[in-house]
């Protein structure tokens, strides 16, 4: 397994908290914020199993916004 180091930024909305990732064309929507953080970490694994090892495309870093709260996940990726 890789371990990565994945930021963003995490956005309360009025349906929840959204999460946007700065690597990776992903996002993620949860209740709570530490509910959206799981499922962030969710779908970066699962963005990650159809590359099978390949590098991501690469990705623009996302502008920083003052309405937002800055997260830095590490995370697993592949296969034990």
């Amino acid at each position: 397994m890789t371990v990565k180091r994945f930021t963003g930024i995490a956005k309360e909305r009025g349906n929840g908290w959204w999460a946007f990732c700065n690597q990776l064309p992903v996002c993620a929507h949860g209740e709570t914020f530490n509910e959206t953080l799981q499922n962030m970490i969710e779908a970066i694994e699962t963005y990650h199993e159809p590359l099978n090892g390949s590098p991501p495309p690469k990705i623009t870093h996302m502008p920083d916004q003052n309405c937002g709260v800055p997260f830095h996940l590490t995370v697993e990726i592949g296969t034990p």
